[in-house]
């Protein structure tokens, strides 16, 4: 057993080696991750993946709703398995806070003109209640994008920034 522990320890070494080597540095942060989407992009993405902290950059790789990853089946995309990645900057983030994961839905699933109507995001974590519901991370960047992501790992990446 002590050998199969071993094995996929080095396994696991070697990936975040790898997607060190491919970003330009050292993994710092990682997190198995479902990236919902952008507020106001009129699109629901619902991509399982990975999201990590590399090279001071925040990166997210999708992986195929029927891929398994290190064994581990990950399930839940809603698209087909065309591969999404996406990246910014840790200098762009303003903020980071929870709110609950129906809301980053609507968000996301509103268009420009739905979202300016919505008003004021910032805060709304905490007057809806996210005692008793699912959360989502909303990244707010310096040119105004917010974007969504339900991570295993949220504590840690709140931390982080």
């Amino acid at each position: 057993m002590e050998e199969i522990k071993q094995k996929g320890s080095l396994a696991l070494r070697a990936f975040w080696k790898g997607r060190g080597e491919k970003r330009g540095g050292q993994v710092e942060l990682y997190s198995y991750a479902t990236y919902i989407g952008r507020a106001g992009g009129n699109f629901l993405h619902k991509r399982s993946g990975l999201l990590y902290a590399c090279a001071a950059r925040f990166w997210f790789e999708s992986v195929a709703s029927d891929d398994s990853l290190f064994g581990f089946i990950i399930k839940g995309s809603t698209q087909p398995a065309a591969p999404l990645e996406l990246d910014f900057s840790v200098e762009e983030i303003e903020g980071a806070q929870l709110v609950p994961e129906q809301l980053a839905e609507s968000l996301c699933a509103m268009d420009a003109q739905g979202l300016a109507d919505f008003g004021e995001i910032e805060g709304l974590g905490k007057k809806s209640g996210l005692f008793f519901s699912n959360r989502a991370l909303m990244f707010t960047l310096a040119d105004g994008r917010r974007e969504f992501f339900q991570l295993t790992r949220e504590k840690e990446f709140l931390e982080f920034i």
